[in-house]
Parts: C-alpha cells; sequence; structure tokens
C-alpha cells in the first residue's frame, strides 16, 4: 500500500483556494500564485497527499503565468483525463493518490525536453526546498540534483568553449578535456567531451591552441 493517500484530516487543513483548485477542479489566477516564479531547487509534491510530482529541474518559464515542467518527477504519481469543459478539449492532470486536479499538460513546452508543458496550479502544490528533502522525508531524490549540477556545468562549459572558439576562429583546447572543442563539430560528439577540471588564470579560461 502506497504511503501517500488522500484522507479527510489533510483535506480539512487546505486553504479555501486550495480546495477550489484541487477538489472542485478550479483554476488559480496567473501571476498571482506562490510557485509560477519560484526558482529555488527542490521538489513539488501534492498538497494533499504528499506524493512527489515535479521538480525544480524540470521547470522552465513559460510566460503563462503558472508553473510549467517539461515532465513529472514519478510519471506514476500523475495520472491524465479527457476533459471536455469550458467548449474544448484538454488533457487534465491528477495526483494519483491524492486525486487532486494539477492542471493540464500540453503540447507546446520545450521541444528539446519532450515538447510537453505541465501546466500547474500552485495551489495543488507544496514545494519542498533542496535543504529540506532529508528532514521532510523525501532525501532519496537529493542526488537528482547533484547530477543535474554536474550536466548542467558540463553545458556550460561547452557553450563557453564555443564561443571563445568563434572569437578566435579556430579551435580551442581547453586544460583538463581528452579533444578540441571545434563548434564545427556535431553535437552529438560535442556532448560526449570528457572534461575533468578547468583552470582559471584570472578572469577567463586557461586555454591553449
Amino acid at each position: 500500500m502506497s504511503k501517500y493517500n488522500k484522507n479527510p484530516e489533510a483535506v480539512s487543513r487546505l486553504s479555501p483556494e486550495q480546495y477550489r483548485v484541487t477538489q472542485r477542479d478550479g483554476t488559480e489566477r496567473p501571476f498571482e500564485n506562490a510557485y509560477w516564479d519560484n526558482k529555488e531547487p527542490g521538489i513539488y509534491v501534492d498538497v494533499v497527499s504528499g506524493e512527489p510530482l515535479f521538480a525544480s529541474v524540470n521547470k522552465f518559464d513559460s510566460s503563462s503565468g503558472w508553473p510549467s515542467f517539461t515532465e513529472p518527477l514519478e510519471p506514476q504519481n500523475v495520472v491524465e483525463k479527457t476533459d471536455n469543459s469550458h467548449g474544448m478539449t484538454r488533457t487534465e492532470v491528477r495526483s494519483s493518490q491524492g486525486d487532486s486536479h494539477l492542471g493540464h499538460v500540453f503540447a507546446d513546452g520545450p521541444s528539446e525536453a519532450g515538447g510537453l508543458r505541465y501546466c500547474i496550479n500552485s495551489a495543488s502544490l507544496r514545494f519542498i526546498p533542496l535543504d529540506e528533502l532529508e528532514s521532510a522525508g523525501y532525501g532519496s531524490y537529493r542526488k537528482l540534483f547533484d547530477t543535474h549540477s554536474i550536466l548542467w556545468n558540463q553545458t556550460l562549459l561547452t557553450k563557453t568553449v564555443a564561443k571563445l572558439f568563434k572569437q578566435r576562429n579556430r579551435p580551442v583546447f581547453v586544460i583538463g578535456t581528452k579533444w578540441p572543442c571545434d563548434c564545427r563539430t556535431p553535437k552529438s560528439h560535442r556532448n560526449k567531451y570528457e572534461v575533468s577540471h578547468i583552470r582559471h588564470q584570472n578572469s577567463g579560461l586557461r586555454t591553449t591552441n
């Protein structure tokens, strides 16, 4: 049996807005909700059941005024249903254990991340900051942020070196890499560069060519 569930006590603690959104399939006002512009690292759980739903590493600015994510943190915790309300057909998303109305999913998200946009009501969510994951019982998700940090730094390095190449108009070798970073190289190959460390000299990267 799942440790996450919907219970009367949790529902009774909801604010009027949280109750309207989660239990009556409501929609909060855009740009006037708790998490639409939250950029802190952490995870988002169902406000009723506590089941993990989304993570900040998959959050992006959709300019919609609601929290938007490219994918769920735990796909099995998010269920989809056809919604024919308001004279249109949309795909509603609900939490599987809490049965809370979360929002809708659309096919207009970032193409490089799968093309989906999970448009979620802040009122359906409770944010657990990265520093509180352990104490809140979600410590197993810390590794998600460690891995994301490594990948983000490697991506930033690749973009920085490619920019240097364009400025110098010739291949640039970064100390700590095995190959030159030539922006003419296909992306699929550039992403495989193994970077062990970077030495900084003054205000820029130390490079050789």
